[in-house]
């Protein structure tokens, strides 16, 4: 399982500097879990 927080989503969605980086991450669907809500 992965978990990808929504900066990640949206730098792969933009196509950011990084989204290379999280597309290898994001192949299979099925085992990832995205946040609702993130505190800091």
């Amino acid at each position: 399982m992965l978990l990808i927080d929504s900066s990640g989503w949206i730098e792969f969605l933009t196509d950011g500097p990084r989204a290379g980086e999280y597309a290898k991450y994001l192949k299979d669907p099925s085992k990832i879990k995205t946040p609702t809500m993130k505190f800091y």
